[in-house]
This record gives structure tokens, C-alpha cells and sequence, in this order.
């Protein structure tokens, strides 16, 4: 199979600007305006700090920065060139690709079994409040997701005809889902540490197994990857934090004569 490769650089879409960008510079715009509001935040309402506590964390940052890493370095080409010519995981390139679809769907049934019985054992709010933020999560990601490759217009690595290569959108929607699975895993098994940790970790696997593929199978630069994953942990460890917050309590989903309505009525 021959593989074409193109330039990786990332670019505003033609009617903002003609002009290419550095993709590290978007990110360290971006982290330097919430550092600004960081301080402040930690003193106002329910939403802002689950915002900057979700953005701050770990799973939200040391991806972030190994994205901007690897692109800044040049190691995303060499990394997704020795990938997609060994593929040590997968063993090919369709395998990778498949492999990545597959262990998708395990997380998405993980992460509704999982917060099913999470949210219905406990007293804080109601199944349907919990379900309801696990969907917008995921939902919202997927938004932020296609407008992030709508913004930046990388080709893929092995596709030059596609221009959707940043951010992953496997490992966004894997991480995402990987994430609130392995917070549900914890509360299920909050009085055992030990399945506690081996629950949790294997959804990050998972999700991990998910944005390797992908490398593997040439859809995308570990850049891309790394990336999806920061977006999805944020979104997920956000809308956790606000679950657990004050500000859901009049948040929920109810059936009337007109059919299901959302009630997004907040308190903070």
C-alpha cells in the first residue's frame, strides 16, 4: 500500500484566513486565557469551578501537553510513519481501524451500565438527572469535536483527500466515555479500593486502545490523539463535577403531554 504523506501544518478554514496557523500557539492561547480566570474562578459560583477544576486536572492537561509536544517536535510524523508500517497493536492497518469502532462500542454500553447503576444508588439526584448529564457530555463533545475539525483542516495521515485529521474523534468520544465509565466505577466500587482501581483502570485502557488504533491505522497523528483525549476527559470530569455540584438541582428530564422535555432551570 502506498502511503502519501502531506503537509501536517493546521489551518483556519478560507473564509477566516488565508494565512496557516501553529497549532501550539492555539493551545497556549487558549490555556493562557483560562489561566487569567483561574483565580477568580476559584471564588465564584458552582459552575466555574467545576469548569477550572475540570480543565486543571491532570487528565485534562498532561494529554493537552503531550499534544502540543509532539507537534511541536516534529515526533508526530515519525511516530505515526513507524505505526502505520509495524503496527506492533493491531497487527494492519484495517485491523486498527476496526479494532477502534469495536472497543468504541464496549465503551459506550460501559458507560450507560455503569451509570445506571451509579446514579440510582445514590440520594443526591435522580437516575434520569444522571443519564441526562452522561448524554449531554457526550453530545457535547461530539459538537466540539467536528467544530474543532472544522477549524483546523489537517489532512489525515494515510487520507490526504480528508481534512478532518484534528482532533481525533475516536478519542475524544472514547475518552469522554472511558472517563465517566471509570468515575461510575469508582462509586460502585467505593468500598472495595482494590476493583475500584482495576475498574477504573481498564476503561482508561480501553480508551487509551481506542487513540492508539487510530495511530496505528493512519486516521490520525498522535497529536490528534492526545488532543481528543484532553477534550473528552474535560468535558467528562466537567460535567461530573457539575453533577456533584449544586447548580443541577432544578437540572432533569420529564414527560409531559407535548412528549420529553429537559428542564435546565439553574441554581448556583
Amino acid at each position: 500500500m502506498e502511503r502519501v504523506r502531506t503537509q501536517d501544518a493546521v489551518a483556519l478554514p478560507a473564509q477566516l484566513t488565508h494565512q496557516r496557523i501553529n497549532l501550539p500557539c492555539i493551545v497556549c492561547i487558549i490555556v493562557a486565557l483560562f489561566c487569567c480566570i483561574k483565580d477568580r474562578a476559584a471564588h465564584a459560583g458552582s459552575v466555574s469551578r467545576a469548569f477550572t477544576d475540570a480543565l486543571f486536572s491532570p487528565e485534562t492537561w498532561i494529554p493537552l501537553g503531550a499534544s502540543v509536544a509532539s507537534y511541536a517536535s516534529g515526533a508526530d510524523r515519525k511516530i505515526s510513519d513507524w505505526a502505520t508500517e509495524n503496527t506492533p497493536i493491531f497487527g494492519g492497518i484495517t485491523d486498527a481501524r476496526t479494532a477502534s469502532d469495536n472497543i468504541s462500542g464496549l465503551l459506550f454500553i460501559s458507560t450507560y451500565t455503569t451509570a445506571a447503576i451509579h446514579h440510582s444508588t445514590q440520594q443526591k439526584y435522580s437516575l434520569s438527572t444522571g443519564l441526562t448529564f452522561d448524554t449531554l457530555a457526550i453530545g457535547v463533545n461530539a459538537y466540539q469535536t467536528d467544530n474543532f475539525k472544522r477549524w483546523t483542516d489537517r489532512k489525515r495521515p494515510l487520507s490526504p483527500e480528508s481534512d478532518e485529521s484534528f482532533l481525533s474523534g475516536h478519542s475524544s468520544n472514547a475518552h469522554v466515555m472511558g472517563t465517566l465509565s471509570a468515575i461510575h466505577m469508582r462509586h460502585i466500587f467505593r468500598n472495595d479500593p482494590y476493583y475500584s482501581d482495576i475498574a477504573s483502570a481498564s476503561a482508561y485502557v480501553a480508551s487509551g486502545a481506542v487513540a492508539w488504533a487510530r495511530v496505528e491505522g493512519g486516521r490520525h497523528y498522535p497529536s490528534d490523539v492526545l488532543a481528543g483525549a484532553a477534550l473528552g476527559n474535560f468535558i467528562a470530569n466537567f460535567a461530573n463535577n457539575l453533577l456533584q455540584s449544586d447548580a443541577h438541582a432544578r437540572f432533569g428530564v420529564f414527560q409531559d403531554s407535548d412528549g420529553w422535555k429537559v428542564l435546565t432551570r439553574w441554581e448556583f
